[in-house]
């Protein structure tokens, strides 16, 4: 990806082969948490929203937001 947008972009790579790696290494582990964390959203979605609909005490305001919140880490990724 880091070759790609300096191709894209067409700059040098100025940064030492360390700074490049754990930038990589940075990088994979959040696209990689928040790949998890949506695809958990969409798996424990309706039991999560029972959940904060009785512990909120508003259970017809969210059950009304909770379908279009619990997809958008999936449709932002």
């Amino acid at each position: 990806m880091i070759r790609a947008f300096d191709v894209a972009f067409d700059v040098p790579e100025t940064r030492p082969l360390w700074k490049t790696r754990l930038l990589f290494v940075g990088l994979a582990f959040l696209i990689g948490t928040y790949a998890a964390l949506a695809f958990a959203f969409m798996i424990i979605g309706p039991t999560l929203g029972k959940f904060l609909a009785e512990y909120l005490g508003r259970g017809k305001e969210v059950a009304l937001a909770w379908p279009v919140l619990r997809h958008m880490p999936a449709i932002a990724s």
